[in-house]
């Protein structure tokens, strides 16, 4: 029984053990930079979640005489949950991309986030008028500009080892994947 309990603790503490190891760490500026520009692409989806969820609760709580245009945040929870989410994703994946491929320019990198940057912030204008929320921050150009910045120049001056670990984490862990917010 006891060599039983000591495998089964061997074996667990391997995994464990083998997790941390594949866990990538990085500095904590590109860190910083990586959960900042991650947060543009969680936002905007929470933000859409929220409004298509706000636009059912109008259906539902219609009746005969009150449609759900009538309530006036209803065609901008509309406009929210059905939004621009292939070209948000897409100037977003843009930037990570050109990164990655080794071809990313600073004017290159500040044109996509003031494209990307531009489209968010009109759908955040549009969620702020269906969730009736004036506390909504729109995303600030330069904040991104110096997140994806810092991803470049820590992709740029890292081993290949290193290199990979940080393509493998921008794959998995800030790549913009989906169009469909979560509730859809």
């Amino acid at each position: 029984m006891w060599k039983a309990k000591s495998k089964v603790f061997f074996l667990s503490m391997a995994i464990i053990f083998s997790q941390q190891i594949a866990r990538a760490d990085f500095d904590p500026t590109l860190k910083a930079a990586l959960a900042t520009v991650t947060r543009q692409r969680d936002h905007t989806m929470s933000l859409a979640s929220d409004a298509r969820t706000r636009a059912r609760r109008i259906e539902n709580d219609s009746f005969p005489g009150r449609l759900p245009g009538s309530v006036p945040e209803y065609r901008y929870c509309q406009d929210a949950a059905s939004g621009r989410f292939d070209d948000m994703r897409t100037t977003y994946n843009r930037v990570l991309d050109s990164i990655r491929a080794g071809t990313a320019t600073e004017s290159d990198i500040r044109t996509t986030t003031r494209d990307s940057v531009t489209i968010n912030n009109v759908f955040i204008d549009t969620a702020r008028r269906c969730l009736s929320r004036n506390d909504l921050v729109d995303f600030s150009e330069s904040t991104l500009t110096n997140a994806w910045m810092q991803i470049l120049a820590s992709y740029q001056t890292m081993n290949e080892k290193d290199k990979k670990k940080l393509s493998k984490h921008l794959d998995k862990k800030v790549r913009w994947k989906t169009t469909r917010p979560s509730g859809f």
